[in-house]
């Protein structure tokens, strides 16, 4: 080849490497621009009061100045970002020349500490004895994976390795000078290229790779029940330009949900039994149904750090599954019902009833597909560390959610609700039968329904299937419908079930039930009762079977939590809602919760006084 030839092929590669690298050092400030946001949002506050083991980031944030590095760093990638702008974007390249040289120096600092930390932070993880490591962090979460060790220490060495070049990067280019000022480098500069050329190699290679182990742990995991850096990719997920919960229903979106909101799985313990980690607060609410979750919020806007442990949907069931979303039902059927007396008042009228437009009304205006993204983020905007999962007394002011304890100053407030009662008829327990949790979700109606229970729920949900062309028959053990009413209030609802189409069976004896070739059978007084579906309604049972009573001293057992008039249950232990036995109603329960949240901080005392109070 010629030189002018050769000369010509440089220029079309240097021309070609110049846009490539243009293109790369914009995605690189983008990806700092990212990482500088994150950082900000993990330091200094938020990341004292996140969940045990909390990954790499807050372990550096807990050291002393911690805090202050991921903010310095912070800065300092927002800084290296307008500066790629300035040069690449506007051609300012005045003002990246100028301020060059300092600037590599102090960017190079000040990241390959951050590296060097992180990196320290994985071997340390790796090696079994840093307390970077445990269920809820990131690296921890690789580490399940086979060779997930190997990984995390061979990228960790990596990350060091990096943080080294960067570290040193000053000195090294101190030492080209030299070689240039010798004319040893040779007229392209080689050594200062060949540096050039293994320091961006190693930094793709780490930014590539701890990136992903990232993007990893955050696709596999459910971000809102995790602590560490999940917390902070849920931080971001709830801005306004995160992923709503109306977009996660579309088409490509859906992927977003498939992986973002999959199930979590169980961590796999690599070395032994988990050790059980302690975090320290001032008030812990065991349950998020409407009592818990007003005490909760009032609390943390009064300044105490609250956590809210919640194994269902923040909110409780009233909105989910109860109170609001049947109430939709409700008003359906009453509008069929009022258009088939319509003839005896103003005319021939008809109507050709749509389950769908009920349904989905339920699922879109009032449960939001059953998301409680609303309740969290009111809580969390006030202040409330969430936790997800089952949490269990462990003694006063103790709490124990999977393998973490928490610890609280002050105390607990139990607000762990009710949950449908589980009946002693055999064969129910292996039929796919409904509850009104299933029955809130039901898409298409059953040509048939059975309803065992006659009480409240029972009929409220016989009489909107039934109006909505289901053949119902209703099932009640007690001599009456409505036993705890009132009898005229009885009679009063038999006789409209029997105008309606209603079939009701009282004082009868269940003996058994099976589901056979996609139908249910119900024994009944040795006659059998069969249906498409078959709904459970009788009554509701408290939960607190399984929640530790016995290490207070209290009795789990019990029908109920005893409490005084200021919602004491024991020491340093509050109960609100429908455990305490006083009125299983919504308004209640908040009304509880206020006299709890008046007591715990030590301002003027409630007195609860339930005598307008029905039960």
């Amino acid at each position: 080849m010629g030189v002018a030839a050769e000369q010509a092929q440089q220029a079309h590669d240097s021309d070609w490497l110049d846009h490539a690298v243009r293109v790369g050092l914009v995605a690189y400030g983008i990806v700092h621009l990212m990482v500088a946001w994150l950082a900000g949002q993990l330091a200094p506050g938020e990341t004292s009061q996140s969940a045990s083991n909390a990954g790499a980031l807050h372990a550096i944030a807990e050291q002393p100045l911690g805090g202050v590095l991921i903010w310095l760093v912070a800065v300092g990638m927002l800084l290296l970002v307008v500066w790629r702008v300035l040069e690449f974007g506007f051609g300012y390249r005045e003002i990246a020349d100028t301020t060059k040289r300092w600037r590599k120096r102090l960017a190079s600092l000040g990241k390959g500490v951050l590296y060097g930390a992180l990196g320290v932070s994985a071997v340390k993880t790796a090696v079994g004895n840093g307390s970077s490591g445990g269920t809820d962090s990131t690296t921890a979460k690789i580490m399940d994976l086979p060779a997930g060790q190997l990984l995390v220490g061979a990228v960790a060495l990596a990350v060091i390795a990096y943080a080294a070049l960067l570290v040193f990067r000053g000195w090294t280019e101190k030492f080209t000078e030299h070689l240039d000022a010798r004319g040893l480098s040779g007229n392209d500069g080689s050594a200062y290229v060949l540096f050039g050329k293994v320091g961006y190699i190693a930094k793709g290679l780490a930014i590539g790779i701890v990136g992903g182990l990232f993007g990893y742990a955050a696709i596999t995991h459910e971000a809102k029940k995790s602590g560490g850096l999940d917390r902070a990719l849920q931080t971001v997920l709830e801005q306004p330009f995160g992923p709503s919960a109306a977009d996660r229903d579309g088409p490509w979106p859906g992927l977003l949900r498939i992986v973002l909101l999959r199930p979590r799985p169980t961590p796999v313990p690599l070395k032994g039994p988990a050790m059980t980690s302690s975090l320290s607060c001032d008030v812990i609410v065991l349950g998020l149904g409407p009592g818990g979750e007003f005490a909760a919020q009032k609390l943390a806007e009064a300044g105490l750090d609250v956590v809210g442990v919640e194994r269902d949907p923040v909110g409780g069931e009233c909105p989910f599954y109860g109170c609001i979303p049947s109430k939709i039902m409700i008003r359906a059927a009453d509008l069929v019902a009022e258009v088939a007396h319509a003839d005896e008042l103003a005319g021939p009228a008809s109507l050709t009833p749509e389950w769908s437009r009920v349904s989905e009304r339920i699922r879109r205006q009032a449960t939001n597909d059953w998301n409680d993204e609303s309740h969290v983020k009111r809580l969390s905007e006030a202040g409330v560390r969430i936790v997800r999962g089952d949490g269990r007394l462990a003694g006063p002011g103790r709490v124990l959610v999977g393998d973490d304890e928490y610890v609280a100053a002050r105390g607990v407030v139990l607000n762990t609700g009710t949950a449908p009662a589980k009946l002693p008829i055999d064969g129910l327990e292996a039929t796919p039968y409904w509850t009104n949790r299933e029955a809130m979700k039901v898409a298409d109606l059953p040509p048939s329904l059975v309803v065992i229970g006659g009480g409240p729920i029972g009929c409220e949900l016989a009489q909107v299937f039934a109006r909505f062309g289901s053949e119902v028959t209703v099932l009640e053990v007690a001599d009456r419908m409505l036993a705890v009413e009132e009898p005229e209030t009885s009679e009063l609802i038999t006789g409209i079930f029997e105008r309606e189409g209603i079939a009701v069976r009282t004082g009868v004896k269940i003996e058994r039930v099976d589901h056979v070739d996609g139908s249910f059978v119900v024994r009944v007084d040795g006659t059998d009762v069969r249906a498409a579906q078959l709904l459970v309604a009788a009554g509701r049972s408290n939960n607190i079977r399984d929640i530790g009573l016995e290490t207070v001293g209290l009795d789990p057992s019990a029908r109920s939590v005893s409490t005084d008039e200021r919602m004491r249950a024991g020491e340093r232990l509050w109960a609100v809602g429908d455990i305490t036995g006083h009125g299983a109603f919504t308004h209640v329960s908040m009304y509880r919760g206020e006299v709890a949240v008046a007591d715990i901080p030590g301002t003027p005392p409630i007195e609860a006084d339930y005598r307008a109070v029905r039960g």
